[in-house]
Formats: C-alpha cells, sequence, structure tokens
C-alpha cells in the first residue's frame, strides 16, 4: 500500500530527521521496503565554516566540534622584483606563490589547526634580485613561495596564475573551478598581492622594485550526514 498523507499517495517525501538522525535538508526520501531511505543526488554539508586568512605569520585555526572534514588552498608568498643598476636594463619581476589544494579528514574532538602565512619576498636593492616569497603550510603541507626575479631580464611585472580547482575535492566554492594567485606588480613600485610577485626595477633610472604579495589561505570545514 503507498504512503499516504490526509488520504492522498505520496511517492516521496523531504524530512529533516530520520529515525533521530540528521538527514540533509533538501535531499529526497523514500519509503522502501518499510523503511526510509535516503537518496542523495550531491553530497551536501549538514555544518560548514569558510575562513580566509590572508596576514603573513602564524595562525590558529579552531576547529568547532561537529567538523570532520578540511579542505584548504594554500599559496606561498610572491617573489620580490629583482632591480639592475644602470642603462635602462630592468629587474625581473618575481614569480608567484605556489598553490597546493588539500583534503583532510578530522578526528571528531581535534581542537586547533596551525597555520602560518607566507610573507612575500622583499624588493631587490640595486644590482641584486628579490627575495624568495615565505611558504605557506598547514598539517605538514606545505605551498612553497615565489623566487624572486632576477638583477636584470624581462618582464618587468611579477607573475600571476590561476589554480584549478576541483569541486569534488573541495566542496562549497559555488560552482567555482579555480582561484586567482595575483594579482602581481605590472609597474615600477607596484607590489603583488596574494601570492602575485613584485614588479622589477632600475637603479639609474630611479624606478623602484616592488615586494611580492603576502600568501593566503582558504578553509573550508564541514561534517557530511554518516551514510553518505
Amino acid at each position: 500500500m503507498p504512503l499516504q498523507i490526509d488520504g492522498k499517495n505520496v511517492g516521496e517525501i523531504r524530512l529533516a530527521q530520520i529515525d533521530g538522525t540528521l538527514a540533509v535538508m533538501g535531499e529526497t526520501c523514500v519509503w522502501d521496503s518499510g523503511e526510509w531511505r535516503t537518496i542523495y543526488t550531491s553530497v551536501r554539508p549538514l555544518h560548514f565554516e569558510v575562513l580566509e586568512i590572508t596576514t603573513a605569520g602564524t595562525h590558529t585555526i579552531t576547529i568547532p566540534d561537529w567538523c570532520t572534514h578540511v579542505a584548504a588552498i594554500l599559496v606561498g608568498g610572491g617573489g620580490g622584483g629583482g632591480k639592475w643598476r644602470a642603462n635602462s636594463t630592468t629587474g625581473q619581476g618575481g614569480n608567484r606563490g605556489e598553490g597546493r589544494v588539500l583534503d583532510l579528514a578530522v578526528t571528531p574532538g581535534t581542537l586547533t589547526l596551525a597555520l602560518t602565512v607566507g610573507a612575500g619576498g622583499g624588493a631587490g636593492a640595486s644590482n641584486y634580485p628579490g627575495g624568495t616569497g615565505g611558504s605557506t603550510t598547514l598539517l605538514g603541507a606545505s605551498a612553497p613561495g615565489g623566487s624572486g626575479g632576477s638583477s636584470s631580464g624581462s618582464p618587468l611585472a611579477g607573475q600571476e596564475d590561476t589554480l584549478p580547482i576541483d569541486p569534488k575535492v573541495v566542496p562549497l566554492t559555488d560552482g567555482q573551478t579555480q582561484f586567482f594567485i595575483g594579482p602581481s606588480g605590472k609597474t615600477y613600485g607596484e607590489a603583488g598581492q596574494r601570492g602575485g610577485g613584485g614588479s622589477g626595477g632600475n637603479s639609474e633610472l630611479t624606478k623602484p622594485s616592488a615586494p611580492g604579495g603576502d600568501g593566503w589561505a582558504r578553509i573550508w570545514m564541514w561534517n557530511r550526514d554518516p551514510r553518505t
């Protein structure tokens, strides 16, 4: 006999709780062979929190007691631009920081995670390359900083790039499939941002080089229904 509510046959019903266990709100639950079954059209979290940290240095991330999974994007600091001392030759722009994507299972009750965000590399002095950016690290994983630009060479602009993201690995991105590392410094004296490289410079032309952008991290924390 089909399930009836108020005398009408019901083929399916959407619930927020089944047998005292939370189900994913909005997913389809059907009555099958004497029990409720949940049909998951996608893996959706019951709880989630997203943090973005853009300040260089050491940070303590507090893990909520409901969290079972952590995903993160790590980007190292951008390299500083190099600086040439004579004629019209310019220093080379710094390289972008590298990116890493993490997908981690977390034991419930884990209290904190230690995150280090790498600083951007310093601008090169006359006839010197730019400094290397610092690494951004979390749970033993590391996104190295970009190398500094050489004291002479091209391009003047620092490096920037995109970091591809698999939505199956990192949820809650609303369909976003890539994140941007940068922008970089593109003219004399323009610093990189968010892991982008700083611009090159020239002493004789009194054109300053520029530092790379500090790295950054975005951290997703969520849990899933145990049946997924």
